[in-house]
């Protein structure tokens, strides 16, 4: 039935054509119409009327196809709802088409925030401010006057291409936003898309096609929609967001000279988040940006640097130098150790230190389940079986041990179930 379904979903927009064509003719609209989809597709509210006051009598043959299943009710009910689903947008492609425009207009609040401070700082770095007229002179002090001046440039920068953007941005920092190597081509796409959904409803036009690149103009031709698949959503969100934080990253170290950490403190949360996905080549770009750009020998900087070796080993990018910084590192907790003996493959000193830190059971102080689930254990828990063992054998049980599944604890230590 999904076969057919899909088959019949696709002869509709011919066959209402068709009747819009005759319907057309009819009315001697001054000559013959052509509306093939394959030239050029209707748009929604033109199928939508067609449908409702031409096609009708035209969609007879779509219903002859499901006429075997006439005495069956609960196909039928299954064939309608599949029809209905496959004509009208699903609630993910409404949801996505509202989101995208929001991120948009996030990500270039955030490239406004970034040009106001520099501009802070080198106030005619993309050319002269607007000019003052006497009311702004006369109604602000000179701190004031500069952030309203400065407020306007940007404003006028903003309203250029995303193009303009990126070649202000490289002759003024020489940051190639192009050769970050994350998401640059995608944010164009995303620009574009938002612009059709906004002001042209969600249809391909020639200024999409003649912005966007190349990988994204294939198979996509004027008229055609443009739909916000959860796919494509997430993916959007998430390259903006990758890319944002590396771009931050790259214009703190060429305006402030700050830490990364400080730049952004959940930045080994994002490295590892993205570990977590595998993907370890934008790990390892976020995770080099970073150490770009820090500097502080404290717990946070090692957990940083954990990462970036770590995305390196798994890359194949490690060299002696990067060995010997392991060899020679002294961390200052226990867990850091255990990561120490993960990257120098030290499989028995691992084992050793998760029983040491009191990995070993399920109320140690360090949680094996935690242990088990970080990136950087995998390899081991792969190779030993001795590790595999105490993060994720001997009987533990993840459910069993759970904060959530353990009954409240009383002061004495013993649970009120048990008394």
């Amino acid at each position: 039935m999904d076969a057919e379904l899909d088959a019949v979903a696709e002869e509709v927009s011919k066959l209402t054509a068709s009747a819009v064509e005759a319907a057309a003719a009819d009315l001697d609209l001054g000559g013959p119409i052509r509306l093939e989809p394959s030239k050029y597709p209707l748009s929604k509210d033109e199928i939508a009327a067609a449908a409702m006051y031409f096609a009708k009598p035209s969609l007879k043959p779509v219903e002859a196809l499901f006429s075997k299943y006439k005495e069956d009710a609960a196909s039928l009910t299954y064939l309608q709802n599949g029809m209905r689903a496959r004509v009208r947008e699903s609630k993910s492609e409404v949801l996505g088409s509202a989101i995208l425009p929001v991120a948009v207009a996030a990500f270039e609040q955030y490239i406004a925030s970034l040009f106001r401070s520099g501009l802070m700082k080198f106030p005619y770095a993309l050319g002269e401010l607007p000019p003052a007229h006497y009311e702004l002179v006369s109604k602000y002090d000179s701190a004031d006057l500069k952030k309203y001046l400065i407020d306007r440039r940007v404003r006028d920068v903003l309203r250029e291409a995303p193009t303009d953007w990126e070649r202000k941005i490289e002759k003024w920092t020489k940051i190639k936003v192009g050769d970050l190597g994350i998401g640059w081509d995608h944010i164009l796409e995303a620009i574009q898309r938002r612009h059709a959904l906004v002001h042209n409803g969600g249809v391909i036009d020639e200024e999409y096609l003649q912005k966007v690149p190349a990988w994204a103009r294939e198979n996509k031709r004027i008229g055609q929609s443009l739909a916000c698949s959860v796919g494509y959503t997430l993916e959007a969100l998430r390259k903006i967001r990758v890319f944002a934080l590396i771009f931050g990253l790259k214009w703190a170290r060429h305006f402030g000279k700050s830490d990364a950490l400080a730049v952004y403190p959940d930045l080994v949360m994002a490295v590892y988040a993205l570990e977590k996905d595998g993907d370890w080549s934008t790990a390892l770009r976020l995770s080099n940006a970073a150490m770009e750009l820090q500097d502080a020998n404290d717990e946070s900087f090692q957990l940083l640097r954990v990462n970036w070796w770590l995305c390196r080993k798994k890359l194949m990018k490690s060299d002696a130098e990067m060995e010997l910084d392991i060899r020679a590192w002294e961390p200052e907790n226990d867990r850091l150790w255990m990561a120490r003996a993960a990257l120098l493959e030290n499989d028995a000193d691992l084992a050793e230190r998760i029983q040491l830190a009191g990995a070993s059971g399920p109320g140690g102080r360090v949680s094996r389940r935690q242990l088990a689930e970080m990136p950087i254990f995998h390899d081991s828990i792969q190779r030993s079986d001795t590790v595999r063992r105490l993060l994720k054998g001997g009987g533990y049980n993840p459910k069993l041990h759970s904060t959530a599944a353990r009954p409240p604890q009383t002061r004495r230590g013993r649970s009120r179930r048990s008394r």
